[in-house]
């Protein structure tokens, strides 16, 4: 009889560690180098931009940027970080994010050819985001949202 209660100890055990590894998959929305983000009240799938050459390159030479996709520039510090068009195709929306996760300056509908200027914020971010042009006025993104990762 003893060994029965253990067979059966062991099944609810198994059971429980997957029903854990199931939800703890579903609420888990990261995939390498990609996170959800929210800006107000707008979701994206962002591609995380984390490395001095990363950032360099950011949406350099790509086709477009789907309406549901962003890249999230991720800087170590806080800081005046400019954003250039060098080999864009398509225009883009600029959203700069202090370091209390608050959006303190936009650039709407940057063309590419505006290479070689430079757009900077009116003031340190540690964070920039890059959607495609128009995101920004039809998701009623504005200064003061704040910035969610997921």
């Amino acid at each position: 009889m003893s060994k029965r209660y253990r067979g059966i100890g062991v099944a609810v055990i198994v059971a429980l560690i997957a029903v854990f590894i199931g939800t703890a998959h579903k609420k888990s929305p990261q995939v390498a180098g990609f996170s959800r983000i929210t800006l107000g009240s707008a979701t994206f799938t962002a591609e995380i931009v984390d490395t001095e050459a990363k950032r360099e390159q950011g949406l350099s030479g790509r086709a477009s940027l789907a309406n549901d996709r962003a890249m999230l520039f991720v800087f170590p510090v806080a800081g005046n970080y400019g954003i250039w068009m060098k080999d864009m195709q398509f225009a883009i929306d600029i959203v700069w994010i202090n370091d209390q996760m608050k959006i303190s300056d936009i650039e709407n509908s940057v063309k590419p050819d505006t290479y070689p200027e430079i757009f900077y914020p009116s003031e340190n971010s540690r964070y920039v985001v890059e959607l495609s042009a128009g995101s920004v006025e039809k998701n009623k993104i504005k200064i003061g949202d704040t910035l969610k990762i997921w």
